[in-house]
């Protein structure tokens, strides 16, 4: 019976003790108070609210920018839009200045179109992108720089994995081309996430067209040419470094994303990639909608149910409405009235030692009065004042006692103590395991 009460009230100072957050643990809610979406997730957790930060999802996604979630960039075009057309000829050019050796002019021509490739208004030409590459990396090795050759090889090599060696080039370069070619095989591909996947929007990665419905695309390499058309055309260079990668968010062609998205499994890819836009790799994200609460480790595309929903789920687009449960267990109906308590005791005791807090103020004021009192009967004109402060006082200490009460019975009712012997004492001593 002691450690129960230890328990609860331990469990009472954290839900009243102020909110210090820390990094790494999010609340994700939309269309409540914080405050309850905090409450619900450390009841759920068995964790002080101060642990977590809350993100109110309409404001957060309301936000967004197309973004890579994980390590490397996206870098959308910020110059004036281009064409394809000139490219061609500056291929030409190009390759006439390597025939006469004049490698810097090579670079610059290169440099200068791939930028210009990165603000193109129409799908890029993989062979274009390639050529450009692979012109530098024979400029890089007549230079004597083969990591750089190896990487322009590769860079043409992303984005047309079909090129072959072009014997108009001098053989010498052309044991790195086989080399960075034999590395880009062997090398597994990484899964991204695209956020949404293409269905209205149409999105297209180094010159392809990605099939609508794709959820995930494989990509080897550093650097790739992402593009999409909402109601206009993007172009942007997307950049991979070694590092955790979760996916590619374009929220543009993102359409409603609901947050309650979270109940149906089959969206649970899609929904763990936008709550990497919330958080960094590792950290832990609770998403609470609808009564219920879930959690996810960005990074990771499942999602733990810690909490059931309360209310009706509405339907998803192609989907019907997913009713709850006819049959509910005594644990349910426990939970919510243990909730309650939890809840409505804790606003109780707010407001109790809120109201004291004002008589007090009111008593000591009037006390000061009393002893500056001139006489008798300005004195005694204050005593009833003073007493009924004094009263008012007691009855609303008693109230905020009886909020305590009643959020500490919520909380024996429905803590992990009581539910899954949170505290063992069958052993020496009094062991606590925190339950995450």
């Amino acid at each position: 019976m002691i450690q129960r009460s230890a328990g609860t009230f331990l469990a009472l100072g954290w839900l009243l003790a102020p909110a210090t957050a820390v990094a790494g643990a999010h609340v994700v809610y939309e269309g409540e108070d914080p405050g309850l979406a905090l409450a619900r997730v450390a009841v759920a957790v068995a964790r002080p609210p101060g642990d977590f930060t809350a993100v109110d999802w309409p404001s957060h996604r309301a936000g967004l920018e197309p973004a890579l979630l994980g390590v490397g960039s996206l870098a959308e075009c910020s110059g004036e839009a281009t064409k394809a057309k000139p490219f061609a000829e500056q291929i030409k050019e190009a390759e006439g200045a390597l025939n006469f050796m004049e490698h810097e002019k090579v670079h610059s021509i290169a440099n200068a179109a791939l930028k210009g490739l990165s603000c193109l208004e129409e799908p890029v030409d993989a062979g274009v992108v390639s050529r450009f590459h692979f012109l530098k990396g024979v400029v890089f090795m007549d230079q004597g720089d083969k990591p750089s050759a190896w990487a322009s090889f590769q860079s043409a090599l992303v984005v047309d994995p079909g090129l072959a060696w072009d014997e108009n080039f001098p053989p010498d370069s052309r044991p790195v081309f086989i080399a960075a070619q034999a590395e880009m095989g062997a090398t597994p591909p990484t899964n991204f996430t695209l956020v949404p996947s293409p269905g209205e929007a149409r999105v297209w990665m180094d010159g392809k067209e990605v099939a609508p419905g794709t959820e995930s695309i494989p990509l080897v390499g550093s650097t790739h040419w992402l593009q999409w058309q909402d109601d206009s055309f993007h172009t942007a260079v997307l950049t991979l470094e070694p590092g955790p990668q979760v996916g590619i968010l374009l929220p543009s062609t993102l359409g409603e994303a609901p947050l309650h998205a979270v109940t149906d499994p089959a969206h649970h890819v899609q929904v763990s990639a936008l709550m990497a836009s919330v958080g960094a790799p590792g950290d832990e994200i609770f998403v609470t909608t609808l009564g219920g609460v879930w959690r996810n480790t960005v990074g990771q595309a499942d999602f733990e149910r810690l909490a059931a929903p309360t209310v009706p789920i509405p339907a998803l687009e192609g989907t019907p409405q997913v009713e709850l449960p006819v049959e509910k267990t005594p644990l349910d109906t426990t939970m919510l009235a243990a909730r309650s308590l939890l809840y409505g005791g804790v606003g109780v005791a707010v407001l109790g030692g809120g109201l004291a807090y004002k008589a007090r103020s009111e008593g000591m004021g009037i006390y000061g009065q009393m002893e500056d009192a001139a006489d008798n009967d300005a004195y005694d004109a204050l005593v009833d004042p003073y007493m009924a402060a004094a009263t008012q006082i007691r009855n609303m200490g008693l109230v905020a006692v009886a909020g305590i009460a009643l959020a500490g019975a919520g909380f024996a009712i429905d803590s992990p103590v009581a539910a899954a012997g949170w505290m063992n004492t069958q052993e020496a001593g009094l062991t606590l395991t925190w339950r995450r």
